[in-house]
């Protein structure tokens, strides 16, 4: 969640071409308050042609019967994730054919995978739409976004946001909001979109992390690799976060004072 300040209109960024329709496809369709956020837009809006799924975050479906299915599934959905990182990942859950027919046959959505995290469901998979044919779509939906409005939601999944060049969203009226940092942040070459790695390339990339966190580990397995590096080296990652995260808003203070700012915090040498 981010903590350096308040979330603003962007009044002077264009809205990019599509997204907007999607939104308003899906809206017709039957969803309930699609919100459109991340990478998808932030990449966009920055001129790199986005490798990102959709991510959307939205109440539900205005059909009742899905909808009181989906209540069903957020009930059972986990408060939070456990304490032991080996227990990870939270096994899939099993598509109902009633909830698949829906999706594909009213929100043109071909479901591929339905599963928790942490108070949310996430379904993914295909979204044929007219504007711009076949796209992936991660589809959100969490105990405090169901029935909600779409203006809820905006604010929800921006105070979710992990940092300010993915703090923006967009509303089925046009809205964009995002973070006050956001525009200056999303064209830093920091976030530009990353290829795929294979294995080797992610080994690689790992022994040269060793540098700066000795603690990180990297074992091949047979389940996705992503998977397993956040499965090995939680309490690492989140430590070296928390680190930056301090050193960062450290840095923004000294700033404001006029003041160098330190170049060093807890365990972690920031240059």
């Amino acid at each position: 969640m981010l903590l350096f300040g308040k979330y603003v209109p962007l009044d002077t960024i264009i809205v990019p071409a599509g997204f907007l329709e999607k939104l308003r496809e899906l809206e017709a369709r039957g969803m309930m308050s699609p919100v459109l956020y991340g990478g998808a837009l932030r990449d966009n809006i920055t001129g790199h042609k986005s490798p990102a799924d959709l991510d959307i975050q939205c109440a539900g479906v205005i059909d009742p019967d899905i909808q009181n299915k989906i209540s069903i599934l957020l009930a059972n959905a986990p408060k939070k994730y456990p304490a032991n990182a080996s227990d990870y990942p939270i096994p899939d859950l099993e598509l109902t054919s009633d909830i698949k027919t829906y999706f594909n046959d009213h929100l043109g959505i071909e479901l591929r995978v339905i599963r928790y995290q942490k108070d949310k469901i996430k379904l993914c998979g295909l979204f044929h739409n007219a504007v711009e044919g076949v796209r992936d779509i991660d589809l959100s939906i969490t105990r405090s976004s169901f029935g909600k409005s779409a203006g809820l939601i905006r604010e929800l999944v921006l105070d979710d946001s992990d940092i300010t060049a993915s703090a923006i969203a967009l509303t089925p009226d046009g809205q964009l909001c995002g973070h006050k940092l956001f525009e200056a942040d999303a064209r830093s070459n920091v976030f530009r979109p990353q290829k795929r790695m294979n294995y080797q390339d992610t080994a690689e990339y790992f022994e040269k992390m060793r540098a700066y966190f000795p603690d990180i580990t990297f074992r091949h397995s047979t389940v996705s690799i992503a998977h397993q590096i956040l499965r090995q080296n939680a309490p690492v990652i989140f430590k070296a976060l928390k680190a930056l995260r301090n050193h960062v808003m450290d840095i923004r203070r000294k700033l404001m004072s006029n003041q160098a700012p330190a170049t060093q915090y807890n365990d972690y040498e920031i240059t």
